[in-house]
């Protein structure tokens, strides 16, 4: 029986682990059930004992774990692992064809990667057309001729490119460089040339005294390896006359060429491609470096850089971090190796790293797009999704480090036999109530009873036999006191019911409705002390309200003018301060901090969000929106002329950044600015904020 792609990752898991690696890592790193787990681990035991080797065994409550002498022949076995022990994934073949073609030392055909791969000659057709669909991202073309055999067309840079790029994917599905070195024209001198590399590698971070990341070094021998074979063969590199200059200035440049004196190939290495080498070095990720690396005048630019979109994040985040500097030191630090992948084009295509940033932490990621402006203008160069999402990686956990960790999803199952309709309206009100929850799909009862659960809740409209999972009942249409009940019931799920607090706001909400003449900042103020949240304003059910929840009738005023700055935030911030939202203090506060900072608050022209910190005043979370027919001016520069303040009171670093992505999505369009600019009343602006509200 052969091991698939999933089932060879997990074998690699458990051999390459020092103790135990539970259930949990495993179906957290492959995006699999518990079951489909223990399925793969039973087929993985079958191949194992085919092997004559004892399988894989599980201790409870510590994980999976092979035996000491399993290990030693197991590693011995999986480095000769043929295609008849293991089936390659089309992702993998395709790459595999790729590398084959751009080391190529002979002729070769499609009869050698149907014999190489172990597949079809439609299969191999098949995926010599996906190969020519990925090529056009390169400029590349994919050509054959019976002299030749097959072969690429185009940029030899374009051509280095792509056997970094496959050469990764290959090493990170199967953790070996013998992925990528048996399909060299010589395996055996392969390997070896990759410990040179390494060696080289390490030298060069002795001269410079900095280190490469971990994963970094190992990439960086193989792609230097390969780079070598195309060199052998007569493949140069292309560069100009300015980019080598500018190269040759740097300390890398000077160190690369005392590190590479050491290689016995160093014959190969034109000046050029010792330009080309450095290049990658400049931009690779590194643990630590010198400020003195950079190339002259690079590092102001650099630093100048981290400065203002630190700046810009806090702006439109509504945050203040405590510690800007330190992070401006983490941030410099990656900004210098992303300056030079995008600045010569060789960050790589996007990964699953990536990819998973801008799913989980969405909100910082739109943010980081804001911010990334000031990296392009530099480089004159757009800023991938890629590098965006790195960015993003670091404002993000800077903001984990200041106390606020992004929340965790969970996923659910709607259960509806009322049909389409119902389970529309149904979904519509959880995703609404619940943004931290993913609705995976909505189902029948009939389909319930036989589909694989794969999810963490079910929410049904009627009573489900026990399948193991959590049932939460609900109404079709839910009411208000149903929202709170489910807001419960989720937070419950996720161990923290202690934590759960009803909303002030909503309990003002339905006292107004009810009676007349009270005071309410008092009230709200009484209010909030017996609920126990004076200070530390806990998330409610870590849920993120969406714009239009914040910004309603009664926070919206409309003005001709106001005397000073001062006085429109004050005038701005009036509707806050009469629902108790927050305290006349912190009004104080926010006209403190825009005298202690300057205007950073004018987000764009004629546009300011002004704030201050959660623990200066806030009770509830809120915005109010004030609209002046006369511009007033934050500063002397004309440029700092606002008509439209939006006062936020955050009640922490996280919670507000939904409402506040859809307030500056809705901003970035300048017809919308103006739009609100010439509202008569708050009936003018609530059709504007409900739209970028869903």
């Amino acid at each position: 029986m052969p091991l698939d792609q999933r089932r060879s990752a997990i074998l690699h898991q458990v051999l390459n682990t020092t103790s135990y690696v539970t259930c949990g890592e495993l179906t957290e790193q492959l995006k699999i059930s518990r079951r489909t787990l223990y399925y793969d681990i039973e087929k993985i035991n079958g191949w194992l004992k085919e092997t004559g080797l004892t399988p894989i065994k599980r201790r409870r409550s510590a994980g999976f774990y092979l035996e000491d002498q399993t290990k030693k022949m197991l590693t011995s076995e999986m480095k000769t692992l043929t295609s008849s022990s293991y089936e390659y994934s089309p992702s993998e073949r395709q790459a595999r064809v790729i590398l084959r073609i751009l080391t190529r030392n002979r002729r070769l055909l499609l009869q050698n990667f149907i014999d190489e791969n172990h597949v079809s000659r439609n299969t191999a057709i098949q995926d010599m057309k996906h190969i020519r669909e990925k090529l056009k991202t390169f400029g590349i073309v994919l050509s054959f001729t019976k002299e030749k055999g097959y072969f690429f067309s185009g940029l030899e840079l374009q051509k280095r490119k792509l056997l970094a790029e496959y050469a990764n994917q290959l090493m990170q599905k199967s953790s070996s460089t013998a992925a990528v070195t048996d399909l060299c024209p010589d395996p055996a001198a392969c390997e070896q040339q990759i410990q040179t590399m390494r060696s080289m590698l390490l030298t060069f971070e002795k001269l410079l005294h900095m280190k490469f990341a971990d994963h970094v070094l190992a990439s960086l021998s193989v792609h230097f390896t390969l780079f070598l074979i195309r060199l052998k063969a007569g493949k140069e590199i292309t560069l100009e006359q300015e980019e080598q200059y500018a190269i040759r200035q740097t300390k890398e440049y000077e160190a690369a060429v005392r590190a590479a004196a050491e290689l016995p190939e160093k014959a190969f290495i034109s000046d050029q491609e010792m330009c080309y080498f450095t290049i990658h070095l400049l931009g690779a990720k590194i643990s630590q470096f010198p400020a003195s690396s950079l190339i002259a005048g690079e590092l102001d630019v650099i630093h100048d850089i981290a400065d203002k979109m630190i700046v810009d994040f806090q702006r439109y985040a509504c945050v203040l971090f405590q510690d800007p500097e330190n992070l401006k030191k983490h941030l410099v630090l990656h900004l210098k190796s992303a300056y030079y992948r995008i600045k010569y084009d060789i960050t790589p295509h996007e990964s699953d790293v990536a990819a998973s940033i801008k799913t989980k932490y969405s909100d910082i990621f739109c943010l980081t797009k804001k911010v990334v402006h000031h990296l392009q203008k530099e480089l004159r160069k757009p800023v991938s999704s890629e590098e965006t999402a790195f960015i993003a990686m670091h404002f993000g956990g800077w903001m984990k480090r200041e106390g606020v960790a992004p929340s965790l999803r969970k996923t659910a199952v709607i259960v509806c036999p009322g049909g389409i309709g119902t389970s529309k309206i149904l979904q519509s009100q959880i995703e609404d109530l619940l943004p931290n929850v993913d609705i995976l799909k909505t189902v029948s009862s009939r389909v319930y009873e036989t589909m694989t659960l794969e999810t963490d809740v079910l929410i049904s409209t009627v009573p489900l036999p026990d399948r193991g999972v959590p049932v939460l009942i609900v109404n079709p249409i839910l009411n208000s006191k149903e929202k709170i009940s489910l807001l419960k019931k989720v937070d419950a799920l996720s161990n923290s019911a202690a934590h759960f607090h009803p909303s002030v706001h909503d309990i003002m909400s339905i006292i107004e409705k009810h009676a007349e003449g009270i005071h309410k900042t008092e009230l709200m103020q009484e209010l909030t002390e017996y609920l126990g949240q004076p200070h530390k304003h806990e998330k409610e059910a870590n849920r993120k309200p969406m714009l239009a929840e914040l910004m309603t009738p009664n926070h919206i005023t409309m003005a001709d003018s106001a005397p000073c700055w001062e006085d429109s935030v004050r005038i701005a911030a009036k509707p806050l301060v009469d629902d108790g939202s927050v305290t006349p203090q912190y009004v104080d506060a926010m006209i403190a901090t825009i005298q202690t900072l300057g205007p950073y608050i004018v987000i764009t022209p004629n546009v300011a969000i002004p704030h201050a910190r959660p623990e200066d005043g806030v009770n509830q979370i809120g915005m109010s929106f004030l609209r002046l027919k006369q511009a007033v001016s934050f500063s002397d520069r004309p440029e700092h002329s606002v008509q439209l303040i939006i006062v936020l009171a955050a009640i922490d670093n996280d919670t507000h950044l939904k409402a506040l992505s859809q307030l500056t999505n809705m901003l970035g369009d300048p017809e919308n600015i103006q739009l609100l600019i010439n509202a008569q009343s708050a009936e003018d602006v609530l059709p504007m904020i409900q739209k970028y509200s869903n």
